[in-house]
């Protein structure tokens, strides 16, 4: 809950420190929680954001929330196919990426050790 609070302030001293207008920004884990905060902040600042995840209908609701300058593209982020993909068509698309943010939740348990 507290990095909900902080994370407005954080990217309010970032853009007064330096524009993000036209940086182009790649999101993992923008489906929900945090990484869809980050989303629509980044997006705020002057960002275009591609916002990824591996569930679209979360995307859907975060692409909303961003606006027009933002795409959403669903993306598995164990796969290392998918991931040269999304580089690629990003880097021919955009030409650069200025930001990366790995963020990824995962909400299932595991044993710690498995024997």
């Amino acid at each position: 809950m507290r990095a909900f609070a902080i994370l407005p302030q954080v990217i309010d001293k970032m853009t007064h420190q330096s524009t993000l207008k036209n940086q182009v920004a790649l999101i993992t884990g923008a489906g929900r929680g945090i990484g869809r905060a980050i989303c629509i902040e980044l997006s705020r600042a002057g960002a275009f954001v591609i916002a990824t995840d591996i569930v679209q209908s979360d995307l859907d609701v975060t692409l909303y929330q961003c606006g027009d300058y933002s795409v959403a593209i669903s993306l598995d982020v164990t796969s290392e196919s998918q991931w040269q993909e999304i580089i690629s068509s990003t880097l021919d698309e955009y030409g650069r990426i200025d930001i990366l943010v790995k963020f990824l939740y995962q909400n299932r348990l595991l044993p710690f050790i498995q024997r």
